[in-house]
């Protein structure tokens, strides 16, 4: 179905987009945030898992609001450090907005979900366990859980995924440099929140 709200800014970047579909009924519904995955480098709103989510959350009486958020490209091109930080902001942000609007959009703030993929479940897990998105619950489908590169080497020994998210090249670089980046890994990664 097409949104209720399509296009709804909720920041100063292009990116910092939403669609809304808003339940019918007298009384707040509840709500689902969705963040789409991608790397943080590309993917979209209405991608394959919003698609199966949206007759379902229709049919039950909730709400979807899916998020468009700043890429790392986006990061890279502003100057902010680390990369990662604008994603997983901006999937705070989004949160922020949509309680903000909550009585507005007839939406029962006390029952808000974040559901994400990949990366977007990691911006999910970093915006509840941040302190910054007040939700219910999250629901992370394949999330990346930990942004320590020590640590996935640990528990993925072959691993070679994400030093993109803090500005370097590869992997190896990542690790290497690991101690130049261990306040941002403090700061965003879900594992560290826990």
């Amino acid at each position: 179905p097409a949104p209720t709200l399509e296009d709804v800014s909720y920041g100063d970047h292009y990116k910092q987009r939403m669609h809304v579909w808003l339940a019918k009924s007298k009384k707040p519904t509840p709500a689902v945030i969705y963040i789409h995955g991608g790397g943080w480098t590309d993917g979209a709103r209405l991608d394959s898992r919003m698609e199966k989510l949206l007759p379902a959350m229709d049919k039950n009486g909730i709400g979807v609001i899916s998020v468009e958020y700043r890429w790392i490209q986006d990061a890279n091109l502003d100057g902010i450090t680390p990369p990662v930080k604008a994603p997983l902001e901006d999937a705070a942000r989004a949160v922020q907005f949509v309680r903000s609007k909550a009585k507005e959009w007839n939406i029962d703030a006390s029952r808000l979900a974040l559901i994400g993929g990949s990366a977007g479940a990691c911006s999910a897990l970093y915006a509840a366990l941040s302190g910054k998105a007040d939700v219910a619950f999250v629901a992370a489908f394949i999330p990346q859980t930990s942004l320590d590169p020590a640590q996935m080497r640990a528990w993925i020994p072959e691993i070679n995924y994400g030093a993109h998210a803090f500005g370097f090249d590869n992997f190896n670089k990542w690790l290497e440099k690991r101690a130049d980046v261990e306040k941002y890994i403090a700061q965003y990664s879900p594992a560290a929140l826990v």
